[in-house]
């Protein structure tokens, strides 16, 4: 079993490992070049690479608070979009659901924890209202209710979690998550559901992409054959949902305690290299204007704020197109070096500071290329809701190696635990990101970018974890809307946080907005 102990990891000892001729066998069936394995070895032993703070972003300072006009003015641009078929979603959909159930699992597991002794506040809570869960209406659900009767609570619970074919091995996508009536509705029937809302009768088709663990693509396959007719008769419209898995050409190696590549039985041990890989997904879908949302950031539908912010983010990314066009325009007409000021001041006004496109050093010509270049490239309108209990990753000024500060989204794993200044700066944040974003992926002359160029590929997630009881440090691609997104063209808007509704815990699914 491969468990997370830390999150930071500790200082292992560098070694240069050479790989044999059947570690490049391995690599090679993955689609994995030695070079690449050789990078991420090097990008292991140097540790990881924080992200350097500049200070939170807040209203007004790089997150955005519209108007309610700027809003109505967003509503009409959707509209506008929607009937042009050009607006689609993406949801990662891979995450297995043990972690919902871990409280519950922890209980169950401990071996001193008689059936009698106290329970905990979330167990306790678990089996008082579990009759208002949709899984209480699932085979599963009826025969744990029976059985905590016959067998008491705990081995029933035991039954439930652990058991053959238990609830919380499977995805989290076809998991029970609501009830309408006796209906139960997973989260991959409550967002083909709310993407239809979203779209309305402006669009002909309803296009998502669910991306899936490989194990599990035949069964989320089975929940869109039997959900589909029938949601097509409702809605009226045709529904094209799409499935991919990860590609094990971005799983990642790992080290030992002693520096070496990690290997299982003499064999090279790779690993999905976390939800940054996800970036050649997205680009796969050629999409032009697509929402992205988390599986599990659904509300039971229909959901309004959900779907009005929704709206409104993909309204503004379209604003935010225009005005970039129209900036490209006059840099296209070769503009006097005056115009070139303006559009630097501009872009640094709109994107933040970049002493690269203000300065007067360079020749007129490489800073206007540098200038059409910093506007034709993937676009991202990114929702933050208010700090509240919930957790996720913050929006932050962040100083990059080009000595720009642009917006980036930044984990606390992406954080110097070292260094007080960088944690007061991290603290000081007033907004989250709750993974609702909106990416424009074509550029002007509507080719799909290559979005692995706009990647930062040494903002890699490094976490310590064991390996039935051998510690290891694993590697993680650069998040999906952390590094992967970090040369992107990004704005913040601040959102109500009723559009964030997500499922982290089982007892979530008892809050007001998925009951």
């Amino acid at each position: 079993m491969l468990t997370s102990t830390a999150s930071t990891p500790p200082k292992f000892h560098p070694h240069d490992t050479d790989l044999s001729a059947s570690d490049l066998a391995r690599l090679e069936e993955r689609g994995l070049t030695p070079s690449e394995a050789t990078r991420q070895l090097e990008l292991l032993r140097k540790g990881p690479r924080y992200a350097r703070l500049v200070r939170a972003c807040r209203v007004d300072d790089g997150i955005l608070r519209l108007s309610d006009r700027a809003k109505e003015e967003a509503l009409e641009r959707f509209a506008e979009a929607a009937l042009n078929q050009r607006v689609s979603k993406f949801i990662p959909a891979s995450g297995a659901a043990t972690r919902m159930f871990k409280e519950l699992a922890a209980w169950v597991l401990l071996e001193d924890a008689a059936e009698a002794s106290p329970m905990p506040e979330a167990v306790r809570r678990f089996f008082d209202e579990f009759a208002q869960l949709a899984l209480s209406e699932t085979k599963q659900g009826k025969l744990f209710e029976n059985e905590s009767r016959r067998l008491g609570r705990k081995e029933a619970l035991r039954r439930f979690l652990l058991g053959e074919g238990a609830l919380c091995s499977q995805p989290k996508g076809l998991l029970p998550f609501h009830r309408a009536g006796n209906v139960v509705r997973t989260p991959f029937e409550e967002h083909c559901r709310e993407t239809a809302e979203l779209l309305g009768g402006r669009s002909e088709d309803i296009r998502l992409h669910f991306t899936v663990g490989a194990a599990h693509r035949e069964s989320f396959e089975r929940q869109a054959a039997g959900a589909l007719p029938a949601l097509q008769v409702e809605f009226g419209r045709r529904f094209g949902v799409t499935f991919s898995c990860q590609s094990p050409t971005t799983d990642t190696l790992a080290l030992d305690d002693k520096g070496h590549a990690f290997r299982v039985g003499g064999e090279l041990m790779l690993r999905p290299g976390g939800h940054g890989s996800l970036l050649a997904n997205l680009e796969a879908t050629e999409g032009d204007l697509v929402v992205v949302k988390n599986i599990d950031n659904i509300a039971k539908q229909p959901s309004a704020p959900s779907v009005l912010w929704q709206r409104i983010l993909v309204g503004e990314l379209i604003r935010l197109e225009r005005l970039l066009a129209s900036w490209r325009e006059k840099l296209m007409k070769a503009p006097p070096r005056e115009g070139i000021k303006e559009i630097a001041a501009l872009l640094a006004r709109l994107f933040g500071d970049s002493p690269r496109l203000t300065s007067q050093d360079l020749p007129i010509e490489k800073r206007r290329r540098a200038l059409l270049h910093q506007i034709d490239r993937p676009l991202r309108v990114c929702g933050m809701v208010p700090v509240d209990a919930s957790t996720g990753g913050g929006p932050f000024w962040v100083r990059q190696k080009n000595g720009d500060a642009r917006r980036q989204i930044v984990e606390s794993v992406e954080i110097d635990p070292s260094e007080p200044e960088q944690r007061r700066l991290a603290a000081a944040g007033t907004h989250f990101n709750p993974v609702l974003m909106v990416c424009a992926l074509k550029s002007f002359e509507g080719i799909p970018h290559q979005l692995s160029e706009f990647s930062d590929p040494e903002a890699s997630f490094i976490t310590e974890k064991s390996l039935e009881g051998r510690p290891l440090l694993a590697l993680e691609r650069p998040g999906l809307w952390n590094g992967g997104m970090a040369e992107w063209n990004t704005l913040f808007i601040e959102c109500d946080g009723a559009a964030f509704t997500p499922v982290k815990s089982v007892l979530d699914l008892l809050s007001p907005q998925h009951r």
